[in-house]
């Protein structure tokens, strides 16, 4: 696959470990194979997919883009985090907070929060942001980022 990296069954494990510790939740993604770029992200595939030979196929994206393993963490994206619903290390914001997050912005936030955190609103999740040093920083990619005309 054009640029694309099976992950063997060793990184998959350290993936899935650190999933269950930090975020609370023990995933087997038995179905799935996990792929990774060069820019270190990581999507989740059906296990039968990675059995076609691909060599001649021009692939610019595949399956489901789950997050992205930069500096030894697992940064889920928002379909990352709504797949596996995390139970630990969860930032909840209010509705004021989710909409500034979803229009790109970094929030505001208490300094008890360090680290890489799933965003809740309400029952759905939007991703992870790093938090430091008493701010959430948004990792919303542009072209996902709500745009307002009249506010």
């Amino acid at each position: 696959m054009k640029n694309f990296r099976p992950l063997d069954s060793r990184e998959t494990k350290k993936i899935l470990t650190q999933i269950e510790e930090h975020f609370g939740i023990k995933e087997k993604f038995t179905d799935y194979a996990m792929l990774m770029d060069p820019k270190d992200k990581v999507y989740l595939v059906s296990k039968s997919f990675i059995k076609i030979s691909s060599e001649r196929l021009k692939i610019n994206n595949i399956g489901v883009y789950f997050g992205r393993y930069e500096s030894n963490q697992l940064r889920l994206s928002i379909e990352g985090t709504q797949w596996i619903k995390p139970k630990k290390n969860v930032l909840i914001l209010d509705e004021k907070q989710i909409s500034d997050w979803m229009k790109g912005f970094d929030i505001d936030i208490d300094n008890a929060h360090q680290g890489i955190l799933a965003i809740k609103h309400n029952k759905d999740f939007y991703g992870c942001g790093k938090a430091g040093n008493g701010r959430l920083f948004n990792f919303v990619s542009k072209n996902r980022r709500l745009s307002v005309v009249n506010e």
